[in-house]
């Protein structure tokens, strides 16, 4: 089984995702990390992750060939991630064939300027 972990910015949320897992795969398990940036594949290499690669064609390239696809919710937003992830990029692991499980932002502070003006929050 081929897992990728695909996450921007500084890769907290990837490289958590590669603690957590690492120590539960069986070995014949891959676990593969594609980071927008090299400080998020750098995060996800230290963390667990067997091999990495950074960039927009790194994604491209693995979300196709994956069995598993984990990270945030943004890897399959267009100019998700504060503009990391290009359209190709998002419509690759949204159109990949692999099982997908992203992860929400955490929800906005109550009385923040973020909760007051989302969207979601019920009047």
């Amino acid at each position: 089984m081929r897992i990728l972990l695909i996450d921007g910015q500084g890769g907290g949320i990837g490289s958590r995702l590669a603690t957590l897992l690492r120590p539960r795969l069986p070995e014949d398990c891959e676990l593969l990390c594609a980071g927008t940036n090299v400080l998020a594949t750098n995060a996800m290499l230290k963390a667990g992750c067997t091999r990495g690669a950074t960039g927009e064609n790194a994604i491209l390239y693995n979300a196709g060939r994956a069995d598993l696809i984990l990270g945030p919710i943004g890897v399959i937003l267009a100019n998700g991630i504060m503009g990391e992830v290009s359209p190709a990029a998002a419509a690759a692991v949204s159109g990949a064939q692999a099982v997908k499980i992203l992860i929400p932002p955490p929800p906005a502070a109550p009385g923040s300027p973020a909760w007051r003006s989302a969207a979601w929050r019920i009047i």
